[in-house]
């Protein structure tokens, strides 16, 4: 969840997102836990046809970023399609 907190506002490089997961440095599980975010449609990167480029940063996809925006405001009811759910 701290990597994806780390990509709310803006992108994020791969030392920031490990900074903000807890990890002093490139370790096993961190190498372990990005591909499986990009994977699962959480964050995505800036230049896909480069995944290994120095310059390589990563945002949330638009659909975790309405999911986050949620769980900040639990009485906000938005449809992830992008409508406002009908109470």
């Amino acid at each position: 969840m701290a990597m994806l907190r780390a990509c709310d506002r803006e992108d994020a490089t791969r030392s920031e997102l490990q900074t903000a997961a807890g990890f002093a440095g490139r370790t096993r599980s961190f190498s372990r836990r990005l591909p499986a975010l990009l994977h699962d449609g959480l964050l995505e990167m800036t230049i896909p046809e480069r995944p290994r480029s120095l310059v390589q940063t990563y945002l949330l996809t638009e659909k975790e970023r309405i999911a986050l925006e949620l769980r900040h405001e639990p009485d906000a009811a938005v449809d992830l399609d992008g409508g406002d759910a009908e109470r």
